[in-house]
């Protein structure tokens, strides 16, 4: 039985797809295909009607091309569900856990973006669509056809401590690995390296990292006083991944670096 020694769980528009794709290219390395099979995320309810279910022998067989090579899959809703940490930790208490982190911010106006591009959204307006929150809790103001209606809780999706900690309450915080956008941006081949030597295989195999799941919707830039105003709504989430990461993000709460901003338009997302 060849069951899967990783999971890359999220979150969206991190760079999540792109590292599947450059992992998928290791000799020693298979990601399933489809590289999102949602087997764990059972409690997100919404999401089913968009994808196959499975059963346990039909998941184990999506691994079957990777027999003795290191197996994965990339399902970033993992990190968002409720269940999926306790979940996996009973499948297979040995795997190795990938997360990737973006700045609240960026990371709320891309998936906004995403989420338009492709009918999930339909109001246009980033700020606007923020705003619609309380109504869409209550079950108004959903777009048809949006699945998972959880997709348009944006203030939920950015809980990233909170979802953290749902993994390390269950995994040895040596099994749990995360990557920060901004050091993937600046530096992708050794955040790349990093990674490998994270999974125990050969760090020195060398891949194009061309750009993947770029942004489709252009000249779309966040207000700068929406930025502030976000900035300072998330900076205790920000404190508080700091701490739980051991890693000074308070860059992500000031001011914006118009650098990386425009790095960021044209990269991995």
């Amino acid at each position: 039985m060849n069951k899967p020694n990783f999971f890359l769980i999220g979150a969206p528009r991190c760079a999540t797809t792109a590292m599947c794709q450059y992992l998928d290219r290791h000799p020693s390395i298979y990601i399933s295909k489809p590289k999102e099979p949602n087997f764990f995320d059972g409690d997100l309810l919404s999401l089913k009607p968009l994808h196959r279910s499975y059963t346990l022998q039909e998941y184990l067989d999506l691994f079957k091309a990777g027999e003795g090579l290191l197996c994965g899959e990339g399902t970033v809703w993992y990190m968002l569900s409720r269940t999926a940490a306790r979940d996996i930790y009973q499948f297979n208490p040995n795997a190795k856990i990938l997360i990737m982190l973006r700045n609240p911010v960026d990371f709320l106006h891309s998936l906004h973006s995403h989420l338009v591009f492709y009918g999930y959204e339909d109001i246009q307006d980033f700020e606007s669509a923020l705003q619609a929150e309380p109504d869409r809790r209550q079950g108004k103001r959903i777009p048809g056809g949006c699945n998972p209606t959880e997709l348009l809780l944006y203030s939920e999706l950015v809980s990233f401590s909170e979802q953290i900690q749902r993994y390390l309450d269950v995994f040895d915080q040596s099994q749990i690995h995360v990557t920060i956008y901004d050091d993937f941006v600046k530096d992708t081949a050794g955040t790349y390296r990093k990674v490998l030597e994270f999974l125990g295989v050969d760090a020195n195999f060398v891949t194009d990292f061309e750009v993947v799941n770029s942004n489709k919707r252009s000249g779309n830039a966040i207000e700068p006083k929406l930025r502030q105003q976000l900035q300072s709504q998330y900076t205790q989430e920000v404190k508080k991944l700091s701490g739980l990461l051991d890693r000074d993000l308070s860059f992500w709460s000031k001011a914006h670096d118009s650098d990386l901003q425009k790095a960021s338009t044209q990269t991995v997302i």
